[in-house]
Order: C-alpha cells, then structure tokens, then sequence
C-alpha cells in the first residue's frame, strides 16, 4: 500500500502474513513449509486496520481470498505505476520483508519482557529465545540483501552484533534453572569471610553493570533499525508501540536511568557504530 506524495510515493502498510507464522495464527497451515512462511508469495500489505480485520475474519479472508488480492495489486502496479515507481515500490516490500522477518527473529513484540529480564539483579533469559538470538548473527551474515539501502542492511548487522555479545558475556556466570539461564547472587558463598564476599560482590556487582551498558546499546541498535525503517520503508513503523527503551535499570548511582536510548546522528555513519564503540572494542579483546 502506498501513499502518494509530491515526489516520493510512501510504503505506509503491514505486511500481512497469508499463512500465518505462528501455530494459532490466522489462516495458520501445520503443513506449509517453514522456510516460506517470510518469502514472498506468502506476504500482502495491508493498512493496520485491514491487517486486523482480515486476520480476526479467516473464515472470509481464506489463504486463496488473500492471494487473488495480491494478484490483483500486482496488476494494478503494473499497468499503474512508471517503471521507476514500481522499483521503488518494490524495494520498500523487499524490505518490509526483512524487517518483518528481523521482528520474529530478535523477538521485539516481546522486547519489554525479555530486556528488563536481562537488566535485573537475576539476569535471565529463556533457553529457546537465547539460541534464536545466538542463530541472529548467522542470518545477517548468511542471508542476500539487496544492497539498495545499504545503511539499514549495516544497521542489521549492528543490532546482532550487540545480541551476540549480550550473550557472550550473559554467558560468563549463569545456571540453568527450569527452562531459563539465569545469574544468581554467586557473592552469595556458604562460608563467611568478609574480604572474600566483598571481592566476589563487586565481580557480581560489575557484572550487572555491563550487562546493563551491553542493553543500552543494543536499545540504541534496536532504534537505529525503527528509525531508518520509518526514514526509508514505512512511515508509520512502530507509531503505536513508539521508540524502543528499557523500563528499568540498575546504575542509578552513575547517572543511567530508564528510558529510550538512540546515537545521535554523528555516530551512526555506516550503520555499524559498535565498529567505532569503546566497549565493544574492549569486550572484543576481553579488557573486560
């Protein structure tokens, strides 16, 4: 769906799954192919109104309804738009594609939940969400990217950068408890020895710290991807949910409060800040 403006025609939809990617989604098929779940044939756009009054409504919009409207959009486009319109049309979708794929990969409609779980005096995470995360960096290095919007392709790669090295260093202290790795209070030891304890406390204490500066940047790669989006592919991306932020965080004492963290615009260059950032560099080399 676009919207027409003077010069540059904005991509302004949902892209709506025909078979659903969930197991209780709309139109949802036990039998079609995982791998085509994101591929094109099996997305249309759709307004946010239409998106949710086509899903709450399967039995009327089928999976075959969905497809005859998609071929007819397509028609339309193409005895429509110019030669470059339908490029730049194109381009958005691909896109909105990637981001929607990007979406279930990282998790982000469950954002809220699993990083105020990681900036906590138990740092956790699911067993299943960190092996998605850890798969993350693959699929940005793996996948073909058009090559067309080259600065949210690198802000891709920014984002699962920081995700691999939340879990790297997530890694250094947890258990598994149930179905959550998870840091416990490890200062907390059976005999007393109060040089001992002070020692171990302020390893724990530390750990929470970094943890918590690993977050910050990557709520700021999470917003260079939604800004870019709404730059470049869909105007109204995350209207509803706004930026993304951290609700709660530990380092009160040293001025880092709850809230939404973004580079400013010097620092997004490329689209791969963590190439030029301190604490990546240091966590690279292990200084810490």
């Amino acid at each position: 769906m676009i919207a027409d403006g003077a010069a540059d025609p904005s991509l302004v939809g949902d892209v709506c799954h025909i078979v659903a990617r969930a197991g209780g989604g709309a139109r949802a098929d036990p039998n079609f192919p995982e791998e085509f779940v994101n591929s094109y044939d099996n997305v249309v756009l759709m307004c946010k109104i239409h998106h949710k009054f086509i899903d709450d409504n399967p039995s009327v919009y089928t999976s075959e309804k969905l497809r005859n409207i998609k071929r007819s959009h397509e028609t339309w486009v193409d005895s429509t738009l110019s030669t470059a319109e339908k490029e730049a049309q194109n381009t958005k979708e691909e896109y909105a594609q990637i981001v929607t794929e990007w979406e279930e990969r990282a998790d982000i409609k469950n954002w809220s939940a699993w990083s105020s779980h990681i900036v906590n005096v138990y740092p956790h995470i699911l067993k299943d969400r960190a092996e998605n995360f850890h798969d993350l960096e693959d699929w940005t290095n793996s996948r073909w990217w058009p090559n067309k919007l080259t600065v949210l392709e690198a802000a891709f790669v920014n984002y699962a950068k920081w995700i691999r090295m939340l879990l790297f260093v997530l890694n250094r202290h947890t258990k598994v408890q149930g179905e959550f790795y998870i840091t416990p209070k490890f200062y907390q030891i059976d005999e007393w020895n109060e040089e001992k304890y002070k020692r171990i406390f302020k390893v724990w204490e530390n750990h929470l710290l970094l943890l918590e500066d690993i977050m910050i940047e990557t709520c700021k790669a999470a917003n260079l991807i939604a800004t870019l989006t709404r730059q470049d592919i869909l105007p109204v991306y995350r209207r509803e949910e706004g930026k993304f932020m951290l609700h709660e965080t530990n380092k009160r004492a040293s001025g880092h409060f709850a809230g939404v963290f973004e580079y400013d615009a010097p620092e997004v260059g490329d689209g791969l800040p963590y190439l030029r950032n301190e604490l990546y560099e240091k966590l690279s080399k292990q200084e810490i």
